[in-house]
């Protein structure tokens, strides 16, 4: 089967389309055109609905116009010695959006017959080889300014949970946004200014003469709003989320609808923004803890007095039987293990012979003698004459 026809392929392109950050409108044509090629069915699409706190808003001005930006930033002429990795890396740009964007097969299968055709290049970002061993959290958590959800929105094929990455291994991911920020560089062209690097946002920018009344000026990055923008569009393109962006710009409302085209916002705090001044963290639920409580414990070490532990109390001899002998140095009670003589005789390692000699009233019957409950018997019998134990 052709792999652009697999499942795993399909799945990928209907999990972007349906993404609001990976829609695109010439994307959707093509997949509509492969999944009519490959004769499969159960695939949708939605258009989706615009990632924002305000789904519909957007920066305005008396003469609105709309442009369409081609995908392609240049192009390249794949060698007899190239793979798809390996372009991908030269070109600055992620595997994944290379091929996607030449309607190539997302394992590569076909690159070989590419040779000495043209490819258009996308939009290029900083790139990463993915290794056997890596994680979405090991990979993004040392990038310091990137969050898993961006990296997911720039890497649409690796799923939300990162789990099926081993199917990436040795492929190029991007780090940072394609296309790069808007404008982030750019002073000439009402894009974003700084005097702080991505590393070093410790010192204030100037403030620009066209900055937005009422943005906080402890700034370290301006960005001024172009054509089509929204605040969710700002907040992702300056790694900065929604309500840090609406804190450091009071004056836009909570729904984003006085956005306006031209002007400067604040879009990165200097330093912290947990050190500014009513700043309150949000997006975390409120967690009370109830205090436990225990009883008292005594942690006093046990002694004799107090705790004398387990002590085994010798029960009450019985009355001897009748005729038994007299002067018996011990006398034993039976017991529900000792109701038949020889038992009685076992336990305590003497012949039947002895036992009925020192208690007469039993009988020399191994099969038939017993014991009554009520007496005791001898079963150790001391000599004067000779001193030991007979």
């Amino acid at each position: 089967m052709n792999a652009s026809c697999s499942e795993c392929w399909l799945g990928v392109l209907e999990t972007q389309l349906n993404s609001p950050l990976g829609y695109d409108e010439g994307m959707e044509e093509t997949f509509s055109s492969l999944t009519s090629s490959c004769s499969v069915s159960g695939y949708s699409v939605t258009s989706p609905t615009a990632y924002a706190l305000n789904t519909t808003a957007t920066a305005t001005s008396a003469t609105s116009t709309s442009t369409t930006t081609s995908t392609c930033v240049g192009t390249y002429q794949v060698q007899q010695t190239d793979d798809c990795n390996s372009v991908a890396k030269s070109l600055s740009v992620s595997t994944y959006s290379l091929l996607q964007t030449n309607d190539l097969d997302l394992y590569c299968q076909g690159f070989a017959n590419m040779v000495n055709q043209t490819l258009c290049v996308p939009p290029q970002c900083n790139t990463y080889t993915w290794k056997g061993t890596d994680t979405c959290d090991s990979v993004v958590g040392p990038l310091g300014n990137v969050t898993i959800p961006q990296f997911l929105a720039w890497n649409p094929n690796i799923n939300s949970l990162c789990l099926n990455s081993d199917f990436f291994i040795g492929y190029e991911v991007c780090v940072s946004p394609p296309g790069g920020y808007l404008n982030r560089t750019s002073d000439s062209d009402s894009g974003s200014t700084s005097n702080a690097t991505a590393a070093d946002a410790t010192s204030t920018a100037a403030v620009p003469t066209n900055a937005l009344d009422g943005s906080n000026h402890n700034c370290s990055l301006w960005y001024t709003v172009q054509e089509g923008d929204t605040c969710a569009k700002v907040s992702i393109a300056q790694s900065i989320s929604l309500s840090d962006f609406y804190f450091l710009n009071p004056e836009i409302d909570a729904n984003c609808t006085n956005l306006e085209l031209g002007e400067a916002y604040c879009v990165k705090p200097v330093g912290s923004l947990t050190s500014y001044a009513n700043y309150t963290i949000t997006g975390f639920l409120p967690i009370t803890v109830t205090p436990a409580t225990f009883s008292s414990v005594n942690t006093d070490i046990p002694t004799t007095t107090s705790y004398p532990g387990f002590v085994y109390t010798e029960p009450a001899q019985l009355p001897t039987a009748p005729d038994t002998v007299s002067g018996c140095y011990e006398y034993a009670n039976p017991s529900n293990n000792t109701v038949l003589c020889r038992d009685l005789a076992t336990d305590y390692e003497i012949s039947m012979d002895q036992l009925v000699e020192w208690n007469p009233s039993l009988t020399n019957n191994v099969s038939t003698c017993t014991l009554t409950m009520t007496y005791s018997y001898c079963v150790l019998e001391y000599s004067n004459s000779t001193g030991e134990w007979e």
